[in-house]
């Protein structure tokens, strides 16, 4: 990815890091004129500087001045919990965020500029095994949302009961409550909860080929405000689309509904954002199609919905 990280207006080359992908990439500052300086990786200062149960989960321009931040995580997981409480911290686990700003080298201060507390799961970038690949994309994690350039925080807080897992044993699938929870960044850097949001959805998860039977993410913008839209798939036909507002806000009821041609197959081929360059975001719908010969790759369709009402 290029993006400029140092504030120098020019763009910086951010290559995936083998741990943590994403969220702890190597750095070829751009020279300008199309060169770059050698690799560093400041996540390593990052790493050795972090206390033993915080990691680091973000690396880019948190708040809007074009700079670098780095923010940490740290679990507030007690250890020692009983077996509900632990079932609790399970669904909605708590963690605080250690916010640094980078220095030139772009490695974090030594301290934090600003802490917050925030309950949920806040996916990293890259996954556990950091190859920055996921089938699906989850939502969660830092966002600008509601296109003022500083990023916000998803997270998602999980509804499940005991029976329910052991029957995982037997079926090979799961069936989850999903909410999700948005932390809105200020003028002032501080992040806020956003209050009486409903945007919870319930998520069937194949255990055999982890495959998610319904996908919500916040992605594209399908009206031009310039604000990141919520999307809902995986409801047959239907498509469900929730406009974003001011201060990170979201309607429970959806703003638009989308009825498809056909269901979609497999909700990882499901892509959304601009196909034909008027700035709003459209679906591409990827079809598998059945093999008509042995040892020949199957065919797939197409299907394209664009903003305005075109197919």
């Amino acid at each position: 990815e290029a993006r400029d990280v140092d504030g120098d207006g020019r763009p910086d080359l951010l290559v995936a890091g083998p741990v943590r992908g994403a969220a702890r990439p190597h750095v070829l500052r751009g020279l300008g004129g199309g060169r770059f300086a050698p690799p560093i990786e400041p996540a390593a200062a990052a790493g050795d500087a972090a206390e033993e149960d915080e990691e680091v989960v973000y690396f880019g321009d948190l708040d809007g001045d074009g700079v670098a931040e780095w923010v940490r995580r740290e679990l507030l997981i007690d250890e020692d919990a009983g077996w509900r409480k632990g079932m609790r911290q399970a669904k909605r686990p708590p963690a605080r965020y250690h916010l640094y700003r980078a220095a030139a080298d772009l490695a974090p201060a030594p301290q934090p500029y600003a802490t917050f507390e925030a309950t949920g799961y806040a996916f990293v970038p890259g996954g556990e095994d950091g190859d920055g690949e996921q089938e699906i994309r989850v939502p969660g994690g830092f966002q600008d949302l509601d296109g003022d350039g500083r990023q916000d925080l998803i997270t998602l807080t999980l509804d499940f009961s005991i029976l329910q897992a052991v029957r995982i044993l037997a079926t090979r699938s799961l069936s989850i409550a999903i909410d999700f929870h948005l932390w809105c960044q200020d003028r002032d850097g501080a992040f806020r909860p956003v209050r009486d949001l409903d945007l919870s959805g319930r998520f069937k998860i194949d255990l055999d080929n982890f495959r998610i039977g319904q996908l919500s993410q916040f992605a594209g913008d399908f009206d031009g405000d310039g604000r990141a839209d919520f999307v809902q798939l995986g409801r047959g036909k239907k498509v469900s689309i929730h406009r974003g507002g001011d201060g990170c806000r979201y309607p429970p009821a959806p703003d638009l509904e989308i009825e498809l041609a056909a269901e979609p197959k497999n909700l990882a081929l499901v892509r959304i954002g601009d196909l034909d360059g008027d700035r709003l975001a459209d679906l591409l719908i990827i079809q598998p199609q059945e093999v008509v010969e042995a040892g020949v790759t199957a065919p797939v369709r197409l299907d394209l919905y664009l903003s305005g009402g075109s197919r």
